[in-house]
């Protein structure tokens, strides 16, 4: 099954689809939000999440242990590594809160 029709895709929020499916098939870098949750960085997602995100972490937790490729997901590196470059100096760091 294609991860787009996936009961774990579907569950996060519509307006994400796009950049989860732009990082995935194309590596376009996604936002810093999608960053953060691709990396498998819990508290940068949530230092990024919007309200609707930040209630949605467990279905992204779901949706990356069950459908994303794990070549795609995991570290600040591999997810550099799927965008096609080891360039990943330039990601964002959030501000202390």
């Amino acid at each position: 099954m294609n991860y787009k029709e996936s009961h774990e895709f579907q569950e996060l929020p519509d307006y994400m689809h796009s950049g989860i499916e732009m990082y995935i098939d194309d590596g376009v870098p996604p936002g810093g939000f999608l960053e953060a949750v691709f990396a498998n960085d819990l508290v940068g997602a949530a230092a990024r999440a919007d309200s609707v995100n930040i209630a949605h972490l467990k279905q992204y937790a779901a949706f990356m242990y069950h459908q994303a490729p794990m070549a795609c997901r995991g570290s600040y590196e591999k997810v550099a590594a799927w965008r096609g470059t080891k360039h990943i100096d330039d990601k964002y760091e959030p501000q202390r809160l």
